[in-house]
């Protein structure tokens, strides 16, 4: 969910139970930072480095008597981060470039975030901003060749380009293999998944 809020950085915590949820004393804490293309895969891998490396610190320092729970600020109204469901994956290209990066970074590899084209779903699993300015009576969706040979997908406020994206019943494909199996005509469009 950090990467999907377009967070610089996200955090391990170690607490004791308690009565309710979240709610024990404080042990130890550690920050992470999370890079700007960086994957919801690549910072799950991390962050399971680094806890296991905060939760034997934090044994460490309970086996020796040197750790002192802290108190949790108690905010009113937080709530737990809602599940990722068919919603979250479904991908709007009326919003802007930024947000829809963050989202399929979030959810790469998996679930993965998804639209449709021709009736089909397809997941993009990779992107990235470009500098490219929208062609001239483009719709959000609309697929634009680059100057690069790459695809990009028209936003609500610029182009994102495709890099990896995974049709339906196939495996994961660069958007050069894609666009030669696909061969999109100019003017067709992703839509969001129904």
């Amino acid at each position: 969910r950090a990467i999907m809020a377009g967070c610089s950085r996200s955090g391990l915590s170690t607490f004791l139970l308690s009565p309710g949820v979240d709610t024990g004393p404080l042990l130890m804490q550690k920050e992470i930072e999370i890079g700007p293309d960086e994957t919801g895969g690549q910072l799950h891998d991390r962050m399971m480095h680094a806890g296991a490396q905060l939760l034997r610190a934090t044994m460490d320092g309970l086996d020796a008597g040197t750790l002192a729970g802290q108190p949790q600020a108690q905010r009113d109204g937080l709530r737990r981060a809602p599940k990722l469901g068919p919603r979250t994956r479904r991908l709007d290209f009326s919003r802007p470039v930024q947000s829809l990066h963050d989202r399929i970074r979030a959810l790469a590899p998996a679930p993965g975030a998804q639209c449709q084209f021709r009736g089909r779903r397809l997941q993009i699993l990779a992107t990235r901003r470009t500098d490219e300015t929208v062609p001239q009576g483009c719709l959000p969706g609309e697929l634009v060749l680059l100057a690069n040979g790459g695809l990009a997908i028209v936003c609500g406020d610029g182009l994102l380009e495709c890099l990896l994206l995974k049709p339906e019943g196939k495996g994961p494909q660069e958007a050069s293999a894609w666009l030669n199996g696909a061969r999109p005509l100019p003017g067709e469009r992703l839509l969001p998944v129904e």
